[in-house]
């Protein structure tokens, strides 16, 4: 999987910030879930099913399928970002995060540092009060200053407090109050997927798109911008073979359609790739798979610098290929990849 190089950011884990002793996003294609005998898990996880996504303003916070959320915010063009993570649950403790790239010379941040209103943000519980109640913010590293907006923070961070039911208790980030901490609910079971690896599955073959599958009505749609293009071949059965055909390149994407059939490329069947919201995709976009370990990656840049876009990770289940992990960027502020918000993670056995 492409992914853009990440560089060293500062993560300030405020343990001492402990209790005293939009519209919602479409539901998630969900994979393959084990949870064992007990109704109240299989309940459970499907309710957590439903990545959440919100932007206020120069901010936007994002909960994943298990409950775990971030406030975020980067600068276009600037390569620096600083966003709150948050597990859900009682004992959970927010981390604090900020650092710089140099996207013109990919050289690493260097003794970054943060402040808000002019002064420098300790490591204590301060950090995200400051976050909430300050105007500006700024990040220093590679001999700059790099300004960040405040702007959203206050709204981002409330937010999280409602989707992870914290408001009102001493855990929350925002809205602090008296209710017990032992009201705030723990986060949904993630769901478990059995992957099933193809030993000796080849390293991905070029060969000509067989004359049956050209033949399809998907393949004639998707060969339009690369009429002439070679696939690739993995061995993924007794007598199949995955086909990755490539349907478009762009300046910085090359967009493929998956088909399993025979090595004559007879008996194809198109497959669709779930994704964490919304119907499933046909395309994987730089991608590649890995027959050794079953799992299939696709990084959709939206943008050249890849500050923006979608990360996905499925695995091969003998059936097909279930989604196990997706990051989302949809606002081009800056972020690499690593620092996207985690729409839906699964557990891979």
């Amino acid at each position: 999987m492409i992914r853009i190089t990440t560089t060293a950011a500062l993560a300030l884990a405020l343990a001492a910030c402990a209790p005293p002793a939009e519209e919602p996003a479409p539901k998630a294609s969900t994979p393959a879930v084990e949870t064992g005998s007990d109704p109240s898990a299989a309940a459970t996880a499907a309710a957590g099913a439903a990545p959440q996504v919100r932007v206020f303003r120069d901010w936007m916070a994002a909960c994943d399928n298990a409950g775990r959320c971030v406030a975020l915010t980067g600068m276009a063009g600037e390569g620096g970002w600083l966003k709150v993570d948050i597990e859900p649950g009682p004992e959970a403790r927010p981390v604090v995060s900020f650092g710089a790239v140099d996207f013109q010379t990919g050289e690493p941040a260097s003794n970054p540092g943060l402040t808000v209103d002019g002064q420098a943000v300790a490591l204590d519980p301060s950090a995200v009060a400051a976050l909430t109640q300050g105007r500006r913010a700024a990040v220093t590293a590679v001999g700059r200053v790099r300004p960040v907006s405040l702007s959203g923070a206050a709204a981002a961070l409330l937010w999280i407090d409602e989707r992870q039911g914290r408001l009102d208790t001493p855990t929350a980030l925002v809205r602090r109050g008296d209710r017990p901490a032992g009201t705030v609910p723990e986060g949904p079971t993630r769901p478990r997927v059995k992957a099933l690896p193809v030993p000796g599955g080849g390293a991905g073959e070029e060969r000509p798109v067989p004359a049956a599958l050209e033949a399809l009505d998907a393949v004639k749609e998707c060969r339009v911008d690369v009429p002439d293009g070679q696939a690739r071949t993995w061995r993924i059965g007794m007598e199949d073979l995955l086909w990755e055909v490539p349907c478009y390149r762009g300046a910085y994407n090359a967009g493929s359609r998956l088909f399993i059939a025979d090595p004559e490329g007879r008996d194809a069947h198109a497959l669709g790739l779930p994704v964490a919201r919304g119907e499933p995709t046909p395309f994987i976009v730089n991608g590649d798979f890995d027959p050794e370990t079953g799992l299939l990656t696709s990084f959709d840049k939206g943008r050249g610098v890849g500050d923006c876009g979608y990360a996905r990770t499925w695995v091969w289940t003998g059936r097909g290929f279930v989604l196990v992990r997706e990051a989302g960027m949809e606002e081009c502020w800056g972020l690499p990849a690593d620092h996207w918000p985690v729409l839906y993670e699964a557990v891979v056995e």
